[in-house]
This record gives C-alpha cells, sequence and structure tokens, in this order.
C-alpha cells in the first residue's frame, strides 16, 4: 500500500460527525470509495456512539471517548492496524471529540508504525458542534 491519506476533523457530537462524514464523502474525488468490489474509504470515530450513517462500501470503526494520544492511544493503534490490515483503505477520516491534542496525534500518526502506510493530510478541520 502507498499510504492512506488520512484527515482528521474534530466533530464533537453525533450531528458534527455525521456531517463531517457525509461532507468528506461528498468530496473525495470522483474515484469515489470503491476500487471494483473492494472498500478504499474507511472512517474511525471517537466517543458517541451514535450511529453513523455511509455507504455499505465505506468502513466505519468506533472507539470510546478518552483522548487518543493519552489513555486511548492502545485502543486508538489496534483500531487503527487492524482496519490497515484487513481494508487497505486509500483514504481514511479520523473524527476526534477533541482537539486539544491534534499536535500528539498528528505524530503518533507519523510515527515509524504508521509512516509507511498514513498520509496526513493538512489542515486539521473543526466541524464542532452543530
Amino acid at each position: 500500500m502507498t499510504g492512506a491519506v488520512v484527515t482528521i476533523q474534530v466533530a464533537r457530537d453525533a450531528v458534527a460527525q455525521q456531517t463531517a462524514l457525509s461532507d468528506w464523502l461528498a468530496a473525495l474525488p470522483d474515484v469515489g470509495y470503491r476500487d471494483g468490489n473492494r472498500q478504499v474509504a474507511a472512517v474511525i470515530a471517537e466517543g458517541t456512539f451514535a450511529v453513523l450513517t455511509a455507504p455499505a462500501s465505506v468502513v466505519v470503526e468506533r472507539i470510546a471517548a478518552g483522548c487518543v494520544c493519552c489513555v486511548g492511544q492502545i485502543a486508538m493503534r489496534v483500531t487503527l492496524t487492524r482496519l490497515l490490515r484487513a481494508h487497505r483503505p486509500k483514504r481514511l477520516l479520523l473524527l476526534l471529540a477533541s482537539g486539544e491534542h491534534i499536535d500528539r496525534v498528528r505524530r503518533m500518526l507519523g510515527d515509524e508504525q504508521f509512516a509507511t502506510v498514513l498520509r496526513l493530510q493538512d489542515p486539521v478541520h473543526d466541524a464542532g458542534s452543530r
């Protein structure tokens, strides 16, 4: 895999998460989120466990709320590693419940474990609460 393009968005509640996900899907290139029968887009959403609506071809994973660079780092790393191995997405949306430690999250995603399989997209967007 040449590297999944990672978009990070801060979306503090279920409505903001759904809006950010819908906007992200709509902005994907014409290739979209499928390559034949293979899934090429994935989402990891932290926080609220409301159902996120996405096409069946988009992988959606949830992790519990908690700083993903501190107490939630293991859950984030395990979820991300499993998702990358199982689905090999070309695009990944990371929905965070807080933007408090974005720099640490970016460093974690760029460390040696993920450096060859992830490409971080700038900037981080804050969808806030809607």
